[in-house]
């Protein structure tokens, strides 16, 4: 039986389906291919999926996709929409077939797109296309022209987009995606169709030249000019009335990384400058120390690419390779359907995107960076999914990867011993891994854990009331080897707490927040501890809590507090009405100051960038 894809979209289409499951005549059968023929020579017990596609999608419907035995005949037919011409099938961005009715045998797994121009022609109404010829390739690399026609490229020899161009119109084609491993530079990608298509666009692939954080200089920058303690550097936009409404993007929902080159580098979950025709899902974004904001990739949801990802969330991290890794919420390209991808950025902006993601196979849903490892390894969590998502929810999962993208999952979170893990991974001075839980455990409060490089997990400690609960941001090592970490909620005073555990699980509480401060009805004191402590560079602790003021009944603003080893802690600034209160963390820069993320806040209330001098 002929496997029939298509989308309702006139009554054109039951016309074609009529007569095309008459021509069949049912067909199908056990151990028959696609078509429902035998195999020559009986066949044998291998089958392979043969996927078929439309591009554009209103271009027309595609039939003939399915599973197929190993040595069966198929036929891959595609019928244009009403406005549409047929021009070719293409399997990894290369020209297979010009005939509509595209039969072959089935050997392997096929990935066929059928094209369509909108026109009656080769030319004329329906104008030319625009492609060229690709050398040196050995892995895929995604092309755009004009900024919103996209084509994925898997081989080399002759490319054409498939959105033909009008006589005069321009085309500009432009490297999206760079392959793994590889280099390539394009020639001769602009100009001005004339009346013939155009050929002529030339792309060279090579091996990568990789280069080291010691080829970057970061002496360059200016020093800072800061008289206050707080300092907003940069206000994410949003404008409801415009399409292009953030074009930096918006909501950075997760903590900054330092360059070699002395700037910082970090991700938005929204926005984007929306010029491609497809919707803008977030970008990575750059900043110098000085609050220059410069975007240096923007993600979009493109239904005909390869594996893409939108919506970054769990922000960046440096490899030792000086590349940045960090990976997307969603994505879209893969089989199965994915829920997030990996990808790879150099520091100019090339990005490659490495794996997919699966929520059962590996999780979903990473909230928080990579942690890269002594073995070289990148290590984290996933806050959903894993072995057990279709039996609790809110599970999660620990896992490795390498440079290329490799994941090993080394543990599914059960709710026994833990879900939904909170907060990086943090490499003990044992070489082992340490992580908390904000669900799961003895009390259902959350969990300490350790994980070793192989996967063998430890509840350290489980959270209930009296140590506080949903610890946030992870943990961060001592000068004395015991790790520190916060609890958002209850402890002593039903604030927050800070406490102190040693990689054998002896817990105690270092410090315990307090809203209420001398005897006042106010919000004088600190309460909501967030993110990630961090040590810094004067062997003190540096956090942020989003509860506290500088005064009675003001704003809920929050503070950056400053705490010593032994617990006592003091406010470094107040945040201001407005500021940075939704924040998860800072870090500190190598000028000796603290910079971070709001993700809302500031002008339009969509996110900041902002400095805290360090006393």
């Amino acid at each position: 039986m002929i496997s029939i894809l298509f989308r309702t979209r006139s009554a054109w289409v039951t016309s074609v389906l009529v007569l095309l499951l008459s021509a069949c005549g049912g067909g199908g059968g056990g151990g028959k291919d696609g078509g429902g023929n035998l195999p020559p020579g009986g066949g044998t017990d291998t089958s392979y999926q043969v996927t078929l596609s439309a591009s554009p999608v209103a271009g027309g419907l595609t039939f003939g996709g399915g599973s197929y035995l190993s040595g069966a005949s198929a036929t891959a037919m595609a019928t244009p929409a009403s406005g549409y011409t047929f021009s070719h099938w293409s399997e990894g961005g290369n020209q297979v077939s010009t005939s509509a009715s595209y039969a072959f045998s089935v050997t392997s797994a096929r990935t066929l797109v059928a094209h369509f121009n909108n026109g009656t022609g080769g030319g004329g109404a329906s104008g030319y296309t625009v492609g060229g010829n690709v050398s040196g390739l050995t892995g895929s690399v995604m092309l755009q022209n004009n900024g919103g026609d996209t084509l994925t490229v898997s081989a080399n020899g002759n490319f054409a987009f498939s959105t033909p161009i009008a006589e005069g119109g321009s085309y500009e084609v432009s490297i999206f995606s760079q392959p793994s491993g590889q280099s390539c530079t394009l020639s001769q990608g602009s100009g001005s169709v004339g009346t013939s298509n155009v050929t002529n666009v030339s792309l060279v692939c090579s091996t990568a030249v990789v280069k080291s954080c010691a080829d970057y200089d970061s002496s360059g920058q200016s020093p800072v000019v800061q008289s206050e303690a707080y300092a907003t550097l940069y206000n994410f936009t949003y404008d409801s009335s415009v399409w292009v409404n953030s074009p930096t993007g918006r909501r950075p929902e997760n903590t900054l990384v330092e360059g070699p080159d002395g700037n910082f580098y970090g991700v938005t979950y929204y926005g984007g400058e929306n010029s491609t025709g497809y919707n803008a899902n977030g970008v990575i974004f750059r900043m110098t120390p000085a609050g220059d904001v410069s975007v240096m990739h923007t993600f979009y949801f493109m239904p005909e690419a390869g594996l893409h990802g939108i919506n970054p969330y769990a922000g960046l991290t440096l490899g030792s390779d000086c590349h940045l890794y960090g990976t997307t919420r969603s994505a879209y390209g893969g089989d199965p359907s994915p829920s997030g991808a990996v990808f790879r950025m150099s520091l100019e902006g090339d990005l490659t995107y490495l794996a997919p993601l699966n929520i059962v196979e590996t999780g979903s849903d990473q909230s928080y960076p990579l942690t890269l490892g002594s073995d070289g390894n990148f290590y984290g969590v996933m806050s959903r999914g894993g072995a057990y998502n279709s039996q609790r929810t809110h599970t999660g999962t620990v896992f490795k990867m390498t440079h290329a993208g490799e994941i090993t999952l080394l543990h599914s979170f059960d709710q026994t011993n833990g879900g939904t893990p909170n907060g990086p991974l943090v490499e003990g001075e044992d070489g082992n891994f340490y992580g908390v839980t904000r669900s799961g455990g003895a009390h259902s409060n959350g969990t300490v854990f350790r994980i070793t490089p192989q996967g063998e997990h430890t509840v350290l400690k489980a959270f209930d009331q009296a140590s506080g609960y949903w610890a946030e941001g992870g943990l961060v090592v001592g000068p004395e080897g015991h790790l520190y970490g916060t609890a958002m909620y209850s402890g002593p005073n039903n604030a927050g707490t800070v406490f102190k555990i040693t990689p054998a699980g002896e817990f105690s509480l270092v410090h315990s927040f307090k809203v209420v401060e001398d005897g006042m009805v106010c919000n004088c004191g600190l309460s909501t501890p967030s993110g990630a402590l961090v040590l810094a560079d004067d062997g003190h602790f540096y956090g942020i809590a989003w509860g506290g003021s500088s005064g009675p009944y003001m704003h809920f603003g929050g503070a950056v507090f400053k705490m010593s080893v032994e617990g006592e802690v003091s406010v470094v600034t107040y945040f201001p009405a407005g500021g940075a209160s939704s924040s998860y963390g800072i870090i500190q820069g190598s000028d000796g100051h603290f910079y971070g993320t709001s993700y809302s806040g500031g002008t339009d209330s969509v996110g900041t960038l902002f400095r805290i001098l360090k006393p």
